[in-house]
């Protein structure tokens, strides 16, 4: 989860894909999908309503299962008393869309769910009333849909073809429940995030615990059985202590063991932050952020065999040392013996400086000014892969900056991730042109305005990118100005 740096939720989905989350300008939310070589391959958003953040589910078909936030202003007062006669009630879209992006299920609460039914937590009065909060999204063995609805109290199924509730199932939280609880010492999940199946009738609920007494966070698993109408809870894991005050995640992988992601355990290095049990209850291994500020929205075990196609590289900086810090891997491929380091002083102009069997060197002795960097991979026979991304570092001798800012370079690139056009905010400090090239993750050039004349001061230059498919490129500016180069995710 790195919500601050707008990406979060990576998963492994069905067809050897990756699906993340990733934030647009003014919070809004897309999902990239990415296939087993990392390359960009499409992106979903939920069509006509703003795309929630929880979650994203995508069938063996190629379908998308979304979460969308449905908004509505609604006189609360005629519904509680005290409530708001002008409060915002967010309710919950649930979209399918088909792999052309077609919407071909859509599903509301309020359709379903009274807004009285929300849990006791939630202020019926408030301005803002959230009486839903769906966090996670699934597909059923039988292909219906499972959602968990915190602010309800409850885990919902619903069916993919009517909308017809077929079942809901609530914790402690919840004022009702269609099913008997049996067997859990405490009444029932509380507050919980992540609802999925592995066979039929076992369901696995991450359980936050808000509402235990002592606060304790638990992974379960519960048989539902439909006919009796009873979920026997028949797997339970906690460690003494801990409490994730919110995110988290509950699997059951192949081998029987569950993985446990513990949420929001954050500023403490005691517990764990994801554990590894066996069925016994015994631990198979556990893992710790060494910095306790970092928390783990969700953790997940995948048999995957992801191989890049070229290296990915980051350029930071070491401005104790005046070096450039180079950092580089070609993820899930071990066959390479050698990497090039490639440097020049525009993006465009990169000449090779030395092979090197080490995944991170520093550099010194930069000249001032950008310095531009990329790697290429040389296995055992000497083929050699095409070059990374290209990554830079300002130098100016009384310390060095990564990242392109405005400060440096006069220029800004926005929005970004653009769809339509983007925009570049280009100073001058005196008359004079420039020319903006985008170029592809291989390094073609997809897009060039050639030169353009600029008058002293600030210019704005909208630049259309309708025609590009989705995916990373590199936009670069040059000609009479200080060379710019930054990332551009465009999304369809």
């Amino acid at each position: 989860w790195h919500w601050n740096k707008g990406i979060f939720c990576v998963e492994v989905q069905p067809g050897d894909l990756l699906t993340f989350g990733t934030r647009l300008p003014g919070n809004a939310v897309t999902w990239l999908v990415m296939d087993d070589t990392y390359a960009f391959q499409d992106s979903f958003s939920v069509i006509g309503y703003p795309t929630d953040i929880h979650d994203i589910s995508m069938r063996e078909n190629g379908n998308a299962l979304l979460i969308g936030i449905d908004a509505r202003y609604i006189d609360m007062s005629l519904i509680v008393p005290g409530g708001n006669p002008n409060a915002l009630v967010q309710g919950l879209l649930v979209q399918e869309q088909d792999e052309n992006h077609v919407p071909i299920f859509q599903w509301s609460s309020f359709d379903h769910f009274e807004i009285t039914d929300a849990a006791h937590f939630v202020d019926l009065t408030a301005a803002v009333v959230d009486y839903v909060h769906c966090n996670s999204i699934a597909e059923d063995l039988d292909g219906n849909i499972l959602l968990s609805c915190l602010a309800l109290g409850e885990c919902t199924k619903i069916d993919q073809t009517t909308g017809d509730i077929i079942w809901r199932f609530g914790g402690l939280d919840a004022d009702s429940s269609w099913f008997t609880m049996i067997g859990d010492p405490l009444g029932g999940f509380s507050a919980q995030h992540d609802f999925n199946t592995f066979e039929p009738g076992l369901y696995t609920v991450f359980d936050n615990g808000r509402f235990h007494s002592p606060q304790v966070s638990r992974g379960l698993e519960y048989l539902l059985d439909t006919n009796s109408m009873t979920a026997t809870l028949v797997w339970s894991y906690q460690e003494p202590g801990l409490y994730g005050t919110h995110l988290g995640s509950m699997q059951r992988l192949p081998t029987g063991n569950y993985i446990v992601g513990w949420g929001d355990v954050q500023g403490t290095t005691t517990f764990s932050d994801v554990t590894e049990v066996r069925p016994d209850g015994t631990e198979e291994h556990s893992m710790r952020f060494v910095d306790p500020i970092i928390e783990s929205y969700r953790a997940y075990k995948y048999d995957w065999e992801g191989q890049a196609l070229v290296p990915y590289l980051m350029a930071e900086v070491d401005s104790i040392n005046s070096t450039a810090v180079l950092t580089y891997n070609v993820f899930g491929n071990d066959q390479f013996d050698l990497y090039r380091i490639w440097h020049g002083i525009s993006s465009s102009g990169l000449d090779p400086l030395f092979l090197t069997p080490e995944r991170q060197v520093s550099i010194w002795e930069l000249p001032t000014g950008w310095n531009y960097f990329a790697v290429s991979a040389l296995d055992s026979n000497q083929v050699e892969t095409g070059l990374s991304n290209i990554d830079s570092v300002f130098v100016n001798w009384t310390g060095i900056s990564s990242e392109n800012t405005a400060a440096a370079t006069g220029t800004v690139l926005y929005p970004n991730p653009a769809s339509g056009i983007v925009n570049l905010l280009v100073n001058l400090t005196e008359n004079g042109s420039i020319e903006i090239d985008i170029f592809d993750i291989t390094g073609r050039m997809v897009l060039s305005t050639g030169l353009i004349p600029v008058q002293a001061g600030g210019m704005c230059r909208a630049v259309g990118v309708e025609g590009l498919p989705s995916g990373l490129y590199t936009v670069r500016v040059s000609g009479d100005c200080p060379e710019f180069t930054e990332s551009l995710v465009i999304l369809r």
